[in-house]
C-alpha cells in the first residue's frame, strides 16, 4: 500500500463530516464503521520496510481519522517536517 490510499481514507473520514455532505445511508454505515475500525491493523500490515514523510503522515492521519479525531487527522495530512520544526521552536522552544 502507498501513503495516498491512507490519504484518501483520511480526506474522506474528515470531509464526509464537513460543508453539509450527505450522511453515509443507511444500508451502508454498519460496513463504513466496521471498516474504519480495521485501519489501525491495516497500518500495521501495510508497513513498508521504509517509511517516507508521505508514508509516515498519512498513516498518521488516517489512525486519527479512524479514531474520530478528524482535527488531528487534518493536521497530520498538511504537516511537513519544515512546518513541524517551526511549530515546536514557536510552541516548545525545542532545538534539535
Amino acid at each position: 500500500m502507498t501513503f495516498d490510499f491512507f490519504a484518501l481514507i483520511t480526506v474522506i473520514e474528515i470531509e464526509r463530516h464537513e460543508r453539509h455532505n450527505p450522511k453515509i445511508p443507511r444500508k451502508f454505515k454498519v460496513d463504513y464503521l466496521q471498516a474504519l475500525e480495521k485501519i489501525p491493523n491495516l497500518i500495521g500490515r501495510a508497513a513498508p520496510k521504509k517509511w517516507d514523510q508521505n508514508m509516515i503522515g498519512s498513516a498518521c492521519a488516517a489512525l486519527a481519522a479512524s479514531k474520530g479525531n478528524r482535527l488531528l487527522a487534518r493536521a497530520y495530512l498538511e504537516m511537513s517536517e519544515h512546518n513541524a520544526l517551526v511549530f515546536l521552536r514557536e510552541e516548545t522552544g525545542y532545538e534539535p
